[in-house]
């Protein structure tokens, strides 16, 4: 499959609604079951402060960034493909009366300078948006071209398993294209997603997995509610490894 851009607006201009009905406003798979405690550790992770200029690429129907607005003080441009999601992040920004620290755009990350300009940000976070692109090498020079000499770049996004076995690997890559297609992503490497850090000018500040005790219940419903079925009817297994990465933009400090 040849992910597009416009592939990924469509998908999210029709499912949104069901991932607002099982996960509320922050759309997010890999979550504790808390909402308050998850976007307060994120936004400690991406290193929002009061007066900071961050960019949400990927940005769902703004969830996360209201709270991040209202919590740190942080004026958040946010972007995502999707008109549908646009116009209710928009209507929800207006009812919480944000619009003086949150403004959404319909537009791609992969081109992020033709709508900000360069050096804008102080930082740009993907909250498992990434993931839905098929160049994201494209995407983190995309990134680097606003973001401030000494901004950052935060990632949250699962990633190919590596495995000790052909036969294991097989049956990895096996569900890992089953979740490509359904949900209009391209799961990469880990290793890769570094390398493209790397050579796009940034210095690594932290890879972890993430901090925090995992709550499945809710994508568990998304996927029982709407019929998916990753494993194709056999036992499940670990296919996927999150991670948070963190890198810096060299030159400059924040």
């Amino acid at each position: 499959m040849h992910l597009k851009p416009e592939d990924v607006a469509t998908y999210y201009d029709t499912w949104t609604r069901s991932y607002l009905d099982a996960f509320g406003p922050c759309i997010q798979a890999h979550r504790p079951s808390s909402d308050e405690h998850f976007l307060a550790y994120l936004a400690n992770r991406i290193g929002l402060v009061k007066g900071m200029r961050a960019l949400d690429a990927g940005c769902g129907v703004c969830g996360p960034a209201r709270f991040f607005a209202q919590r740190t003080g942080a004026s958040i441009e946010a972007v995502t493909v999707s008109p549908v999601q646009a116009r209710i992040a928009a209507a929800e920004i207006a009812a919480a009366s944000l619009e003086d620290r949150i403004r959404v755009t319909v537009g791609d990350f992969h081109d992020l300078a033709a709508t900000y300009g360069q050096h804008s940000f102080d930082v740009v976070y993907f909250l498992e948006s990434l993931s839905h692109s098929a160049d994201p090498a494209r995407a983190i020079r995309s990134a680097h071209e606003v973001l401030k000499p000494g901004g950052r770049i935060y990632i949250k996004d699962f990633f190919v398993r590596p495995c000790d076995t052909d036969k294991e690997q097989r049956q990895v890559l096996d569900v890992v294209a089953r979740v490509d297609t359904i949900f209009r992503v391209k799961t990469a490497w880990a290793k890769e997603m570094l390398g493209h850090l790397e050579a796009a000018g940034f210095s690594r500040e932290f890879v972890e997995h993430p901090g925090f005790s995992v709550d499945n219940t809710r994508w568990q419903v998304f996927e029982r509610v709407n019929g998916i079925d990753l494993f194709a009817g056999k036992d499940s297994f670990d296919w996927s490894e999150w991670f948070e990465m963190r890198f810096r933009k060299l030159g400059g400090r924040i």
